[in-house]
C-alpha cells in the first residue's frame, strides 16, 4: 500500500528510503517496480518479508499477545484470593 504524508507519495519501500514524489499518478508512472522484490535482483530485497505478509502478521500477533498478557496480569491482580493467615508470621 503506497504512503502518502507531508513529503508526498513515499516510493515504493520505506525501509529503502528511496524518496518521494509529488502525485500518485507521478509514484506510478517513475516507479521501477521492477527493481523491488525478492524476484528483482535487487540485492536489498533478497530476503525481504516485509511486504509478503510477515510484518502485519507479526504486528497483529504482537498486539492480540499484548491484550492477552495484559488481561492475564489484570486478572491475577483484580482476582487474586488474600490470605490474611498467609501474611501473619
Amino acid at each position: 500500500m503506497p504512503t502518502y504524508n507531508v513529503f508526498g507519495w513515499q516510493k515504493p519501500c520505506y525501509l529503502l528510503q528511496d524518496g518521494y514524489v509529488d502525485t500518485f499518478q507521478e509514484l506510478l508512472d517513475t516507479t521501477e517496480w521492477q527493481s523491488y522484490g525478492t524476484e528483482s535482483g535487487n540485492p536489498k530485497c533478497a530476503n525481504c518479508m516485509v511486504h509478503s505478509g510477515y510484518e502485519a502478521s507479526a504486528v497483529d500477533h504482537t498486539f492480540q499477545r499484548a491484550a492477552w498478557t495484559m488481561g492475564d496480569r489484570k486478572g491475577r491482580v483484580v482476582h487474586q484470593i488474600h490470605d490474611s493467615d498467609a501474611l501473619a508470621s
